[in-house]
C-alpha cells in the first residue's frame, strides 16, 4: 500500500526553545500517485536530511531543510489557530507546492470533528481523539 513516515531526532538550541535543530529520513511510498519509472520524487523518495526549526511570532513554525540530495525545502506550519472557542484551524504550506488546511470542531474535552484538504491526498474526514 501507501505510506509515508518523516522520523527526527531534535535538539533545542536556546532555553526557550525557540529555534531548533534536527537529523532523520523522509521515507515516502505513494503507489496510487507515484508515474511509472519515477524515482526520488515527492511521491517516491528515501532521503535524509537535516534542519533547524525556529518559531516565528504568531507562532508559526518554520523549518529549513537539506535533504541527502541536496534539495532545499522550506516550510510553514500554524496548528491551533482559534478561530473560535470550540473551532480551531490548522495552515501548512512549504517550497515543494504541498499545503494543507485543516479545520477541528470541539464537540467535548476528549473528541473533536474534523475535516482537512492536502494537496496531494485530497479531502479527509474523521475524530481526533486528544489526550
Amino acid at each position: 500500500g501507501n505510506f509515508e513516515t518523516e522520523t527526527h531526532l531534535l535538539r533545542y538550541l536556546d532555553n526557550r526553545q525557540f529555534l531548533a535543530a534536527f537529523v532523520g529520513f523522509d521515507y515516502r511510498n505513494n503507489r496510487t500517485l507515484l508515474a511509472e519509472g519515477e524515482r526520488n520524487t515527492k511521491n517516491n523518495r528515501r532521503v535524509f536530511d537535516v534542519g533547524l526549526y525556529y518559531l516565528l511570532p504568531l507562532l508559526v513554525r518554520s523549518e529549513l531543510r537539506l535533504d541527502s540530495n541536496g534539495k532545499v525545502r522550506l516550510q510553514l506550519k500554524r496548528t491551533d489557530l482559534p478561530l473560535s472557542n470550540n473551532f480551531f484551524a490548522d495552515l501548512l504550506v512549504n517550497t515543494d507546492r504541498e499545503y494543507n488546511v485543516a479545520f477541528r470542531y470541539m464537540v467535548s474535552k476528549y473528541v473533536s470533528l474534523s475535516t482537512n484538504y492536502d494537496s496531494d491526498y485530497k479531502w479527509g474526514a474523521g475524530l481526533t481523539l486528544h489526550y
